[in-house]
């Protein structure tokens, strides 16, 4: 764990959280880029709109905007649909990014051709980031897409994907939508259990979900029962002693310095309250009922810094009657080791294996 009376090991230790935040906010575009730049993802776009106009019969793109009223500002947010004549299931990607980086461009664009070919198309969620906007409006973003996703385009078949922060949101929005069941008098006259795990749930912190997203979600659980999670972030306040493991891997941005730096300055919240904080963490939560009769595909590296969070996760998760849980770890592997898929043997077989996952019925 990363003992708070040490500030002598945080190399940003002078920093102020505002300070931190104009850093973040100036390296944004750039590590956007170079992350585009090695995966290919804006290449891959424009290689689908010639594909598409080639052969617009086979291949389409539709896009779609939402304009969302939260915290008495109204957001825009842009998803992508690609999809592929017969192909039947559709996966909705959740990207990661710490609630601050990344787009759905950046992490799936190299996937784009993979995913139709392999009989899966693709609807890319986009979610509002960190600090422009607090972490709780992306879960009403999220819903809203989803809200449309089934009621407007009636999509079936539907298989959910969430990489690193992705993976933490994928799991509140999950949860919530196990809360917005109705519960019938059947019900809890059958399990006075889950009353009480109701009650559990909406005193979550988020956001109160708009009537009409509420209203259309209800008794939609159903559709969201299939759930990829990619070295999921469970652990918020970077407790965990994998963080700090000096034989763990730097990738990228995880480095030791910026998850110190970002939970000693209470980064991405806006509150630094910690019990406030601790209930977006899912390693944190008393009860993981909402995942019975889910299928979950759970991945992540054995060398990344948040693998000590993702086993503990996986050890509850195995008390969860009615779960099916299949589990991949990479031997060796960092964190969203599969998105290097052309340069690791270990990327390839992840990428194979979830996609095998997806396509299972």
């Amino acid at each position: 764990m990363l003992d708070e009376n040490e500030p002598s090991k945080i190399t940003l230790q002078n920093f102020t959280k505002e300070q931190l935040i104009k850093k973040l906010q100036k390296i944004r575009k750039l590590y956007i880029f170079l992350t585009d730049f090695l995966c290919g993802s804006t290449l891959n776009y424009f290689y689908f709109k010639i594909l598409t106009f080639i052969f617009p019969n086979k291949y389409k793109l539709q896009t779609f905007k939402f304009f969302t009223k939260n915290l008495n500002s109204t957001q825009e947010i842009t998803s992508y649909y690609f999809t592929k004549t017969g192909n039947k299931k559709t996966l909705i990607y959740i990207h990661g990014g710490g609630y601050f980086f990344n787009n759905a461009f950046v992490t799936c664009g190299p996937f784009l051709e993979k995913f139709l070919e392999k009989n899966l198309n693709l609807f890319l969620i986009e979610y509002k980031h960190f600090p422009e906007h607090s972490i709780k409006e992306s879960l009403i973003n999220i819903l809203e897409q989803l809200n449309f996703i089934v009621n407007d385009l009636k999509l079936e078949n539907l298989v959910l994907a969430g990489d690193s922060a992705g993976g933490n949101l994928l799991l509140r929005t999950i949860k919530k939508l196990y809360s917005l069941q109705k519960n019938t008098l059947q019900q809890n006259l059958e399990n006075n259990l889950q009353q009480n795990l109701q009650q559990n749930l909406e005193n979550d912190g988020e956001l109160e979900i708009p009537i009409k997203i509420k209203e259309g979600l209800q008794n939609k659980f159903h559709f969201f029962t299939k759930i990829i999670l990619l070295s999921p972030w469970l652990d918020l306040t970077f407790n965990e002693p994998s963080v700090t493991k000096k034989e763990n891997l730097n990738e990228l941005i995880l480095t030791y310095n910026f998850f110190t730096t970002c939970r000693f300055l209470n980064v991405p919240f806006h509150t630094s309250e910690l019990q406030e904080n601790l209930k977006f963490s899912p390693l944190y939560w008393e009860d993981y009922n909402f995942l019975k009769n889910c299928k979950v595909y759970l991945n992540f590296g054995d060398k990344e810094r948040l693998s000590d969070e993702i086993v503990k996760f996986w050890e509850k998760l195995k008390m969860v009657n009615g779960l099916e849980l299949t589990v991949d770890v990479g031997k060796e592997m960092f964190h969203d080791y599969w998105t290097f898929y052309r340069f690791t043997k270990f990327g390839r077989e992840c990428l194979d294996n979830f996609i095998k996952f997806a396509l299972k019925d």
